[in-house]
């Protein structure tokens, strides 16, 4: 996703048996360098705080998010999945939390965890 002065860079994959090659740190090196020839001025990496995006950001901004609703039975789901998260990452435990979670649940944390 571009705009005139902005590059959204979203989630590359790669077959993680070459991890140790560090392929996305090399792709988000030539992103990033071509951005700059077609003057692009914002590379960004979108919510969250993974490792990767503090190896090259410069600065951050606050991001909100939402759903609207009209399903009541869903509205009252995401409701509670809502107060059950907000209630986790206020636990002073809150990587040993994301650990145990994630291994019963692999997509837990991910905004498609059904």
């Amino acid at each position: 996703m571009v705009t005139e002065k902005n590059l959204h860079y979203r989630f590359p994959i790669y077959d993680y048996q070459n991890a140790r090659y560090s392929p996305s740190t090399e792709m988000m090196l030539q992103v990033a360098e071509e951005s700059t020839r077609r003057g692009i001025k914002k590379l960004d990496l979108g919510y969250g705080n993974d490792a990767y995006k503090f190896k090259f950001c410069n600065g951050n901004e606050k991001v909100i998010n939402g759903q609207i609703n009209f399903n009541p039975i869903e509205l009252m789901i995401a409701q509670k999945r809502y107060q059950f998260r907000t209630k986790l990452k206020g636990i002073p435990m809150k990587p040993l939390a994301k650990t145990v979670l994630r291994s019963v649940f692999p997509g837990f944390g991910n905004l498609n965890f059904e």
